[in-house]
Parts: C-alpha cells; sequence; structure tokens
C-alpha cells in the first residue's frame, strides 16, 4: 500500500464521518430546500382514517404570513415573521430588517381532495384537515358477448 491509497482511504472515512453527522432521514418523495434563515417547525401528522391531519407549531407569526402549498401528495408550509429595527438620534440613524420564519414540505401517506381543504391558526399552532380522495370500487356490470 502505497501514500496514495492510505490518503484515499482517509478521504473516504472523513466523508462517511461527516455524511453520517449531516444525513438526514429521506423520505420517498419531493423535497424542497428551505430558504435561508428558516427553521422546520415542530409537526404530527395523524391519519384519521377518512382525513389526514397536520398539526404545525407557528409561534410568533400572523395568520396573514402563513402560505399552504397542496401539490399532489405533497403539503407545503411557510410562514414569514418579519421584524424592522429602527433608532433614532442626533446626528444618527440607524435601521435594520430582518426577515426569518418557518418552511416545512411534507411527503403526505395518500392522495387528498384539494378542494376541501381547511386551516386554521389559534395560539401558534396551525392545524390543516385534509380529506382523502376516495378510492372506492365502482361497481360496473360486465356484458358477455
Amino acid at each position: 500500500m502505497d501514500i496514495f491509497d492510505e490518503i484515499r482511504r482517509i478521504q473516504e472515512e472523513m466523508d462517511r464521518m461527516f455524511n453520517s453527522i449531516y444525513a438526514r432521514p429521506s423520505l420517498p418523495s419531493k423535497r424542497s430546500i428551505r430558504p435561508f434563515n428558516y427553521r422546520e417547525p415542530l409537526l404530527d401528522v395523524i391519519d384519521k382514517g377518512k382525513e389526514i391531519l397536520v398539526q404545525a407549531e407557528l409561534p410568533g407569526v400572523n395568520k396573514e404570513d402563513i402560505e399552504i402549498d397542496l401539490d399532489e401528495d405533497t403539503l407545503t408550509i411557510k410562514a414569514s415573521k418579519k421584524k424592522l429595527i429602527t433608532e433614532e438620534k442626533e446626528g444618527y440613524f440607524y435601521q435594520e430588517r430582518g426577515y426569518a420564519g418557518y418552511y416545512r414540505t411534507v411527503p403526505l401517506p395518500t392522495k387528498v381532495d384539494p378542494d376541501r381543504v381547511k386551516a386554521k391558526y389559534n395560539n401558534g399552532v396551525l392545524e390543516i384537515v385534509l380529506p382523502k380522495l376516495s378510492e372506492e370500487p365502482s361497481k360496473k356490470k360486465i356484458k358477455v358477448e
């Protein structure tokens, strides 16, 4: 074994080590990249039989600043918090704007009916009710020829 094989072995070991530290559990769905300065909200996804209930903790945001997008089997929740700090003194003016918030993409376990989705926000908790699409087999008579 020469020096280059040893360097390659060390590099592979370091890659494996860093990948295990930063690896996130992957879900079999589309995942979006979270915007800078946004955190993932705490979330519960509950299957209630005919509907899916999603509860997300979004403290400190106004209901007008929450966006919910539904795309086939993926739910995206985005909530923005805007902050404006202004300080004025004689011969001195300081102004700072900050943006932060929450962003989370949630793979849904089944297809839902987008026309019947309901969402409400109360005391920092967003609750989304997603009725499942009924996939009951339809009865059909078949004529014998």
